[in-house]
Order: structure tokens, then C-alpha cells, then sequence
């Protein structure tokens, strides 16, 4: 699928400061830009304001999904472009997978990456669940996974953002082959549903607890930090966004949500300004 050039326009873009890591649960200003930026620890100098470098950005306004690397759907799930509502801009992503029972359903975006042990990464998208998702979840959803399926064209490891089946969100880990999953994050309560809620994932990939980072950030705030390991020595080949898996053995209701401006990047790009 062809590629986007990632010097796409943006809104008007303005020099913020970043301030510096909050403890988990303070939040940080909201912006009415796209993206944060940072400046120099000493105000005397007054350097200009540096912009934290996206390495992938999904904004939706294209009227096709050319900005990811593929998407797909299994199980006749659908992901379409919706004008009815925006995180930012005029679109977003519309994921649907339908009633049915006995295999993984999904709609997503997707992304090649390569990431190894001491990779900083940080990764997020905005989304909008429908009003009864939470009551039609019959198991935990993935809904921003990173992966690396195409080593061997099975699941091995897996990692990001999953919804439990309680509704709350939490950071995992799974090695598929052994059949763990450990939270490495205190999972949070549900979001609210109907509104849109921006996500971003902090990470710093490491077998090692003392190197691992991991931080989940919601609309703005860190509301979850750990430093538990989260790699298990195998490259991460792809990230994923939208209804990305569902528990395919008891998921037998329908599930619908949106997603917006899903991003790679080397900081934080944080939220939207509130409307």
C-alpha cells in the first residue's frame, strides 16, 4: 500500500514547553496543537522550541488509510473512513467486527516497525467507544498491540494496550508460546464511553527490570508506570491499532469504536485542546 510522506500539514503548530514527567495521576496542560515540544533545561539560553521527531502518523484525512503500512480485517470485520466524528480534523477510523463465535475478529491499521532491546518507543492513537461496548465485551479486547507475528507467521510475543474483560485498561505482556500474560501496569478504570480519549503508550524495551520502562498515558496524565520487563529478546515487527484482536472463543456480540491520529514518535504528542 503506498506510502504517505510524513511531512504532511498540520494544524498551526505553537512553541510549548513539555514539562518535566509527572508522577503518575498529574496531569499535564493540555494543547491546542498536534504536537508538544521542549526546550532547553536552562532558560537563560531561550533555544528555540524542539519538536519530538513522528516517526509514523495516521491522521485519517486522507479519505483512505495510505498512511499505514496495511490494514486488514478477519472474520468479516470492517474498518472504514467516518465523517461523523473526529478526534482532530474532519475523519476518523471506524472499526466494526460483527456477531459471531469461534475464531479472532479484528479491524486495524497497521504498522511495520523494528524494535530491540533498549528501543525508547512511544506509540498512541485517540478512541471513541460506542456507548454499549463495554456491555457487549465477552472478553479482553486488544485495541493498540505491538507484535511480531511475521517472524514465523504465528503469535510469539505481543504487547500494548489491551481493554479487560471488567472494561479496565492495562499495559501487557504475552508469550504466546508459554501462554502468559502479565499486566505490567495497575490496570485503570473504564473510560468513559461516547467521548473521545487520547492513549499514549511510553516504552523503553528491555529483558532487565532496571532498563524497562513502561507508561500509560491517558488524555494527558500518567496514570500507570512500571518498570517491569517487557521484551522477550525477539524483534517487534509490527504495531497495530483499532479492534486489533478479540477473545475468539467467547466473543460472540458485536464490537464497534473509532480511532484518530494514531501515531509513532520519539515523545509525547499529547492531547488535543479541550472543546
Amino acid at each position: 500500500m503506498r506510502r504517505l510522506a510524513l511531512a504532511i500539514l498540520l494544524p498551526p503548530l505553537a512553541a510549548l514547553v513539555v514539562p518535566a514527567a509527572a508522577a503518575d495521576g498529574q496531569r499535564a496542560a493540555p494543547t491546542g496543537v498536534l504536537i508538544a515540544s521542549a526546550v532547553s533545561s536552562d532558560p537563560a539560553r531561550h533555544a528555540p522550541a524542539r519538536l519530538p521527531k513522528i516517526v509514523r502518523l495516521a491522521t485519517m484525512e486522507t479519505s483512505g488509510f495510505d498512511q499505514f503500512d496495511e490494514i486488514n480485517s478477519g472474520a468479516a470485520g470492517t474498518l472504514a473512513i467516518d465523517g461523523s466524528r473526529a478526534y482532530q480534523g474532519s475523519k476518523s477510523a471506524h472499526a466494526i467486527t460483527p456477531a459471531s463465535t469461534g475464531h479472532t475478529k479484528f479491524a486495524r491499521g497497521i504498522w511495520r516497525v523494528n524494535w530491540v532491546g533498549g528501543r525508547d518507543v512511544w506509540y498512541g492513537a485517540a478512541f471513541y467507544l460506542s456507548s454499549d461496548f463495554y456491555a457487549r465485551m465477552q472478553g479482553e479486547v486488544d485495541v493498540l498491540r505491538w507484535d511480531n507475528w511475521s517472524l514465523e507467521q504465528r503469535s510469539q510475543d505481543q504487547g500494548g494496550v489491551t481493554v479487560l474483560s471488567d472494561g479496565r485498561w492495562v499495559l501487557v505482556l504475552r508469550n504466546l508460546d508459554q501462554g502468559s500474560e502479565l499486566h505490567l501496569t495497575t490496570p485503570i478504570r473504564p473510560l468513559s464511553t461516547g467521548a473521545w480519549h487520547w492513549i499514549e503508550v511510553h516504552q523503553r524495551l528491555s529483558r532487565a527490570g532496571a532498563r524497562a520502562l513502561n507508561e500509560l498515558w491517558i488524555d494527558g496524565t500518567r496514570r500507570a508506570s512500571s518498570r517491569r520487563p517487557n521484551w522477550h529478546g525477539r524483534t517487534v515487527t509490527a504495531l497495530r491499532v483499532g479492534i486489533v484482536a478479540t477473545n475468539d472463543s467467547a466473543q460472540a456480540n458485536p464490537l464497534e469504536l473509532w480511532f484518530d491520529r494514531a501515531s509513532i514518535s520519539r515523545g509525547a504528542l499529547r492531547p488535543r485542546a479541550r472543546r
